[in-house]
């Protein structure tokens, strides 16, 4: 019970009422566990009328709510102490899940647990404050604001190899053209015959994707005109063109956007709801292919028409960036970055156990396409490793790896080589001879 997405308004209550209902029909629960929910609800509900996310002075920070709790043992003091500090453990998980994709948090979730974890937060915690505490007879629990040094986060897992750098993600162009009501015609900035036109999608989108380290073609900000390069749109969202059009500014991949604003049927008293949708395709200047889509929709609520119809396509255009940034992450992997064999020389005595963790540990990480046994003897084996990097990448990410029994001395690495010497921590374990029989078998 470490996270709580906040919840708004008065549907706090209308959950309250609804969960101390069905646990009125749960004998089970005796008074002491009664009185834990209440104090988690008191905290929820305290809670629920901030964001879980709130804007912050500039994109190297965020502003983030979570709950801790730690068991009151003999000093309530120090329970409130350590509850603290596992709210603010909390907080910079939850930012460290938003920064990496799915894959990057999975292959290197061990390291990164181990590391944050053991580190002081305020290594990575500019401020914080508590908001709201509370007890029972065995808990305390407690509720804190804490602001982020996204950059710093940044920093150490760019440092370990985690999080890409700026040179291994590619140059965007985006064209994302805009239509709101009173448009005729969507509005857009690649021609020669309309105004230059900065949707405000656009500009969430490419304050997202900044803030994740990625970079734009020069062209980007200025709006250049694609005639003057020979390249002419037979409609806005012309992929062929704009591919073209993104390889001349020399872009990796190009986002063909369409976004709209509309009013919505919702009316309570003088504000309306605004809806907010956006389609954005991404396409790869090196293959011509379309490599992922992304619909996404927002709703605000305004008593005036512009700033609802405005502040609707803010909305969808913050959410389409921020999705947009982890599918390019794992698109551009694919994409970008060739399967190359890596030859592994695996060594050490009585290494035959720690070979075959190893080995399940190879097949399970995220860029390994492939693993093949060439060599197994009594003291080294020789494998093939597709891997979606080279060999000083696969080096760094399996540095990043532990294991109980033995530890990895990594040598001799070079773009398609390296070898692999085991350090025994004990006795090797015993492996069975369905095991064996099967490496040799692969």
């Amino acid at each position: 019970m470490r996270y709580f997405q906040p919840i708004h308004g008065s549907f706090c209550h209308k959950n309250y009422y609804s969960l101390s209902f069905h646990l009125k029909g749960l004998p089970a629960l005796t008074s002491l566990s009664m009185g834990m929910v209440a104090i988690v609800i008191f905290l929820f509900s305290l809670i629920s009328t901030q964001p879980a996310f709130s804007a912050a002075t500039d994109a190297s920070h965020t502003t983030i709510i979570v709950m801790g709790q730690h068991p009151i043992k003999k000093s309530i003091t120090q329970a409130k102490k350590h509850a603290v500090t596992d709210a603010l453990s909390s907080a910079i998980e939850r930012v460290v899940i938003q920064i990496l994709t799915p894959s990057q948090l999975t292959d290197n979730l061990e390291f990164i647990g181990l590391h944050l974890n053991n580190a002081p937060p305020d290594r990575y915690i500019s401020t914080y404050k508590i908001i709201g505490d509370a007890k029972d007879a065995s808990t305390y629990f407690i509720a804190v604001e804490a602001t982020i040094d996204i950059t710093a986060l940044q920093t150490f897992l760019q440092e370990k190899k985690i999080l890409s750098t700026e040179s291994q993600l590619p140059k965007v162009l985006l064209l994302i053209s805009e239509k709101q009501p009173d448009d005729a015609f969507p509005q857009f900035w690649w021609s020669a015959t309309t105004p230059s036109h900065m949707a405000i999608s656009e500009q969430q989108i490419m304050d997202a994707l900044t803030a994740q380290g990625f970079t734009f073609v020069d062209g980007q900000s200025r709006h250049p005109n694609p005639e003057e390069m020979g390249i002419f749109f037979t409609t806005i969202n012309d992929p062929e063109a704009s591919v073209a059009f993104g390889k001349q500014l020399k872009a990796d991949v190009v986002i063909l956007g369409v976004a709209s604003a509309r009013e919505d049927a919702n009316v309570m008293g003088d504000e309306r709801g605004y809806q907010g949708e956006i389609e954005l395709d991404i396409y790869s200047t090196q293959s011509h292919l379309k490599l992922a889509s992304i619909s996404k929709s927002a709703l605000v609520k305004s008593p005036h028409q512009k700033k609802g119809l405005n502040g609707a396509l803010t909305l969808v255009g913050k959410t389409a960036g921020e999705a947009l940034s982890t599918t390019l992450m794992t698109v551009w992997k694919k994409e970008g970055t060739p399967v190359n064999i890596i030859k592994a020389n695996i060594k050490g005595a009585d290494y035959l156990s720690s070979f075959i963790m190893l080995r399940k540990t190879l097949s399970t990480m995220t860029h390994i396409e492939d693993v093949q046994t060439r060599e197994l003897g009594a003291e080294q084996a020789i494998v093939d490793i597709s891997y979606r990097g080279d060999g000083k990448a696969l080096a760094n990410t399996l540095m990043l790896k532990t294991f109980d029994t033995f530890g990895l001395e990594l040598s001799d690495v070079t773009e398609d080589a390296l070898t692999i010497r085991f350090i025994p921590k004990s006795d090797a374990t015993s492996v069975k001879q369905s095991e064996v029989e099967g490496v040799f078998s692969e």
